[in-house]
């Protein structure tokens, strides 16, 4: 199963924002068809980031078995490093 998901930052602007749902990487896989465009706040630890483009990224939750593959847009930055062995980088 596939799960695509749209994350972005959190800046500050006039226009209404839209609902978060917050999800684990377990509940994100499990409840994929429901999470289809709707903004999530996803709470994981950041397993690896994609050193050469930043572009992908790899975040686990407590099952190590259960993983999700992140990958940007062409319109979209690319992850920093850095994020690897955070925990809950979403909040940030």
């Amino acid at each position: 199963m596939s799960l695509f998901l749209i994350i972005g930052c959190n800046t500050k602007s006039d226009q209404t924002t839209e609902e978060v749902t917050e999800v684990t990487v377990a509940q994100a896989l499990q409840q994929a068809d429901q999470l289809v465009n709707k903004a999530l706040k996803l709470k994981g630890t950041v397993v690896h980031v994609c050193k050469h483009s930043g572009k992908r990224m790899f975040v686990t939750g407590e099952n190590p078995e259960e993983q999700l593959k992140i990958t940007v847009g062409a319109d979209i930055g690319a992850f920093d490093v850095s994020l690897e062995g955070r925990i809950n980088w979403s909040d940030e």
